[in-house]
């Protein structure tokens, strides 16, 4: 793994996409840290010496079959260098959560902070000063995946604004394979996963408008929209709460909660709607049938049997048991006692 961007070798024609745990040597197991996302199955842990580990950083996930995707934990902070990502001309779009993040390439440098994305090519070296990063995500693109608007990109260090459509679109997307919530099974669907990845990639660098100054109404339902994808990706996690989610989109929490309002509910309700909506989904799915309820209870967030069970009948007029023993039965929101 040459400065940890090399991908692997040709995969095999079957089997899905797994995550992984690279650990620089020497670092705790991943679950003592915080903000560690879920992935929502076990993730084997594998060490590698922490030259090789991507931008130093104490640990970095990332799936196999490789697609270019990673998150890099805990990254080192003073002029970490940025190494050819997987080919010779390929690029990696880069993302800090949390600081800011100072990138520099020959005499041209920016700034990228919080939610912000860059492009970063070669064949120039390129390097990055981290300040108060906790995770750094990346997408590390081949060279025949790069366009010419890429190219131009990478070559201007363009920063990328949080609101932008393509870069929500792209890491919502990501995150949802890297947390196994897509079905990327073959060869053939991961390359067009890889592909999607990519094409999400160019539609960002293609637009040479700024973000435009938005109708606050258009601007709420992008903002509320962002939101309540960050809550799918994130319905197995029970810590989540809306104090969180509100800091990871840079909103206060009144505001977090006045998004919801407009709409007549809590984010509680918005929540508890989505886990018990997935819940039924899992029950009747073929694939889930000898699996227990109380783990597919666990698994979409709750943690109180009792409070599931409760609450899936309210809301479907029906017990979760007798919701999986009749997969064609409509189910009657709001009709149980």
């Amino acid at each position: 793994m040459k400065d940890g961007l090399t991908r692997n070798p040709q995969p095999e024609e079957g089997g899905g996409l797994a995550p992984v745990w690279i650990l620089a040597e020497g670092q705790p197991p991943h679950r003592s840290w915080t903000g560690a996302p879920p992935t929502g199955r076990a993730a084997p842990v594998r060490h590698a010496p922490a030259a090789e580990v991507p931008f130093r950083a104490a640990a970095c996930l990332r799936l196999e079959p490789d697609l270019g995707l990673m998150s890099c934990f805990r990254p080192a902070g003073d002029d970490v260098p940025v190494a050819s990502p997987v080919l010779p001309g390929g690029a990696v779009l880069l993302r800090p959560h949390g600081g800011t993040m100072r990138v520099r390439a020959g005499r041209r440098c920016a700034t990228v902070t919080d939610g912000e994305a860059i492009l970063v090519s070669g064949p120039g070296p390129a390097s990055l000063r981290l300040s108060g990063t906790a995770r750094l995500d990346g997408l590390a693109l081949p060279e025949g995946a790069v366009t010419p608007a890429m190219t131009e990109a990478a070559a201007s260090l363009r920063v990328f604004h949080r609101d932008n459509a393509a870069l929500a679109l792209l890491h919502h997307y990501g995150a949802a394979l890297m947390r196994g919530l897509l079905p990327v099974e073959t060869a053939r669907l991961r390359a067009h996963a890889l592909a999607h990845l990519a094409g999400l990639v160019a539609i960002l660098c293609a637009d040479p408008a700024p973000l435009p100054d938005r109708a606050p109404a258009v601007r709420h339902a992008a903002r509320l929209g962002a939101v309540k994808a960050e809550i799918e990706l994130r319905l197995d996690d029970r810590t989540m709460n809306a104090a969180r989610i509100a800091a990871l989109h840079g909103m206060s929490l009144r505001s977090l909660q006045k998004l919801f309002e407009a709409e007549g509910r809590t984010f509680s309700d918005f929540v508890l709607e989505r886990r018990l909506d997935r819940a039924l989904r899992l029950l009747r799915s073929p694939a889930r049938r000898a699996q227990a309820i109380s783990q597919i209870a666990f698994e979409v967030g709750f943690g109180d049997l009792s409070y599931f069970n409760r609450t899936f009948r309210r809301r479907y007029g029906l017990s979760p048991r007798r919701a999986r023993a009749t997969p064609d039965a409509p189910p009657q929101p709001g009709q149980g006692a």
